[in-house]
């Protein structure tokens, strides 16, 4: 006849009478129960949350307590430890006022519309402010402030467009002084590309130095770009014709930066000489 499952038990530990036995037994249980301790599980635990508030010139923590229920995966004694003692596992969430920064190249560019939200430390999620939070959350968005250092990208550019305009402008100022002092130096033989006053680019030829006033033959021909000047710039473009220039009108020309270049051309020039000594 079939035994009913508590008499079988009663059966099974009367036996279980002496001391030794009993600590074996538990002993064993222990080490079963540490055993399983180790392994990873996943359980729900239900932890108190302290909503803090970070931001300049506001700091602090809300009265109120919330307690949240929490899906976590750890080892047994992880879990353990949050279930005997969850008021020593206590949460803290940011009250924290977030904008999205956009980077290139891992610059900062610009940052988006801030927005204050919850900010859990331990999943690392972003939650909307609770009812109760939102006088204190607006009174931290009003006082946060954007960083300026989300918008590095704009302020290198705007510093390194900066530094090339200064550089073309002293370059540029260099340029007209050297020319200036070219002209305040010029000898025979000599070019000089300048702008007409209609418009359009052209050279002369210088032939003498007499005094104060420059004698130059001008070139013929004329182009819209100072870079195809050297197209025209060719010994029989130049006309016989001599004319003559106040050196102060030249240097004029080079305040109003109508000239673009000064050079001296030794093949025109003895060129020019020799067609003379025909002559």
């Amino acid at each position: 006849m079939k035994q009913k499952p508590i008499t079988y038990l009663k059966t099974l530990f009367s036996g279980i009478n002496h001391p030794a036995m009993i600590l074996a037994i538990l002993i064993s249980f222990g080490l079963w129960y540490l055993n399983k301790l180790g392994h990873d599980y996943t359980a729900t635990v239900e932890l108190p949350v302290s909503i803090v508030v970070r931001a300049s010139g506001e700091t602090g923590v809300l009265q109120n307590e919330h307690r949240i229920e929490c899906r976590v995966e750890g080892t047994g004694y992880e879990l353990l430890k949050y279930r005997l003692f969850p008021a020593r596992q206590r949460v803290e969430i940011d009250l924290e006022a977030i904008c999205r920064v956009h980077h290139y190249l891992y610059i900062p560019f610009w940052s988006t519309r801030k927005g204050i939200w919850q900010h859990c430390k331990v999943c690392d999620r972003l939650f909307p402010p609770a009812p109760e939070q939102m006088e204190m959350a607006r009174n931290l968005y009003a006082g946060a402030r954007r960083r300026w250092y989300h918008f590095l990208g704009p302020i290198f550019i705007a510093l390194l467009v900066g530094a090339f305009t200064v550089s073309d402008v002293l370059s540029d100022r260099e340029e007209q002084q050297r020319i200036r002092e070219k002209v305040t130096a010029l000898q025979e033989g000599y070019i000089i590309y300048y702008r007409l006053p209609q418009g359009g680019w052209t050279s002369m030829f210088v032939d003498e130095i007499r005094g104060d006033s420059v004698v130059v033959r001008e070139n013929r021909l004329s182009v819209d770009k100072q870079n195809d000047v050297r197209r025209i710039d060719d010994q029989e473009n130049y006309s016989h014709k001599q004319t003559l220039y106040p050196r102060s009108d030249l240097v004029r020309l080079a305040d109003e930066k109508r000239i673009g270049k000064i050079y001296r051309n030794y093949t025109y020039e003895m060129e020019y000489l020799r067609s003379l000594e025909n002559k």
